[in-house]
């Protein structure tokens, strides 16, 4: 199930404030990381577009789309510092 619709567009660089983003990578559409469906639900897994752009003016590379901070963290198995190393 794709999630296009939900996504925040990144339509300037996040340093610069420039619109002059060129993609450079598309991966096409993705599940959220660091989620681990089981195999009755792996089919209702909600997707993503993946795709990376660079700004010609500050070199930053950022995602082009990303899901709202509620999706990405509501739901986090494992979280940096917090978990114990394997």
């Amino acid at each position: 199930m794709s999630a296009k619709n939900y996504t925040i567009k990144q339509n300037k660089c996040m340093i610069s404030g420039s619109e002059r983003l060129e993609q450079f990578l598309d991966l096409g559409i993705q599940p959220n990381g660091n989620n681990f469906p089981d195999e009755k639900t792996k089919n209702r897994e909600i997707t993503y577009p993946m795709s990376m752009s660079v700004c010609l003016d500050s070199w930053l590379v950022q995602i082009d789309d990303y899901p709202p901070p509620e999706v990405v963290f509501s739901d986090h198995p494992y979280i940096t510092g917090v978990n114990v190393p394997v």
